[in-house]
């Protein structure tokens, strides 16, 4: 209730407050004895220093930190970081050799893609000899493996195969039959060639 009192002395009722000097002055509040205020003033004086010293030391820090991260860069650069074998050649001559090797190959022609259009046609043509030597369901993961797809397979190839199973499929000639475990979720598909 003490506060109410005092926001009505001030404002002097009702509406908008209107503070004004004259009216502060005529306000009674406690002030700690001066010895008291001297304590805090030094206080936060402390604190403050502290915090100025706190402040140096961690840009000190971090140029420090910048520092030693340029002395493990140069001294990386000049292979001191671990004992060096005297039988290594010099990076030089491993970049000569590098640069020599590399320009060889670009005068080299570039015949990959005539082996990746042969892989894939070796791919699909294997695919019915799979299916037609197993005569019987085979995992389609297996009939993948034999046809020489697996892990690492160009993306081309697998595609390849894909169309082929398709093809086959639309043409009445794949029959695929999905292997479920107890829960009937599906697990892989096996595959059989249709007599056709």
């Amino acid at each position: 209730m003490q506060k109410l009192g005092v926001f009505r002395k001030l404002s002097g009722g009702v509406g908008i407050n209107h503070l004004s000097a004259g009216k502060f002055s005529k306000l009674a509040f406690a002030l700690p004895p001066r010895s008291e205020q001297v304590e805090i003033v030094k206080a936060l004086e402390s604190q403050l220093a502290a915090v100025e010293e706190q402040e140096s030391e961690i840009a000190r820090s971090l140029k420090q930190a910048t520092a030693q991260r340029q002395n493990i860069l140069r001294a990386a650069f000049a292979g001191q970081l671990v004992p060096q074998d005297p039988s290594d050649e010099p990076a030089s001559v491993l970049l000569q050799r590098i640069r020599a090797e590399k320009a060889e190959r670009a005068k080299q022609p570039k015949a990959r893609k005539t082996k990746q259009k042969k892989e894939i046609a070796a791919v699909v043509s294997q695919l019915i000899d799979v299916l037609a030597e197993a005569g019987e369901w085979v995992p389609a993961q297996e009939v993948f493996r034999r046809c020489g797809v697996a892990d690492g397979a160009l993306t081309d190839q697998i595609e390849a195969l894909y169309a082929e199973l398709r093809a086959l499929d639309k043409a009445g000639r794949l029959a695929v039959e999905p292997v479920v475990d107890a829960q009937g979720r599906k697990l892989y598909d096996k595959l059989k060639l249709r007599a056709g």
